[in-house]
């Protein structure tokens, strides 16, 4: 089973679940893109489904271009669940997938242990309050 995090396009889904045969796609993400929703869909889905969190085998997170909030969110809930829980991770790049199918084969191909590092696409934009 594996489990994609999406805290980077609004439009889709929070949360993805791949059970080999089925998805289970959790709410839309919205724009406010809350990190928490993850949590809260990774439970619901596995309650509702009556999955268990022994069967999962690997996490990704979509990547792409995206604030670096959202990107550093992404990645702190990957790489905490990836240690927690002693499991390979990838960054799935939302350029490269087509499909489903296609994002399977990359997180597949791109999977390792340890921590994965953010890719920024540009330096952050800091504003600083005048006082």
């Amino acid at each position: 089973m594996t489990i994609l995090i999406n805290l980077i396009n609004s439009a889709l889904p929070a949360v993805f679940v791949f059970d080999g045969k089925r998805v289970f796609l959790g709410k839309k993400l919205g724009e406010k893109r809350k990190s928490g929703i993850v949590f809260f869909e990774m439970r619901r889905i596995f309650k509702l489904e009556n999955l268990r969190l022994k069967d999962v085998k690997r996490l990704a997170a979509l990547g792409g271009p995206s604030s670096w909030s959202a990107l550093r969110g992404e990645l702190a809930i990957l790489n905490a669940l990836g240690y927690a829980s002693k499991l390979p991770c990838a960054l799935a790049e939302e350029k490269d997938i087509v499909d489903l199918n296609s994002a399977l084969k990359l997180i597949k191909k791109n999977c390792r242990r340890g921590i994965i590092l953010p890719e920024y696409g540009g330096e952050p934009n800091i504003t600083i309050r005048n006082n």
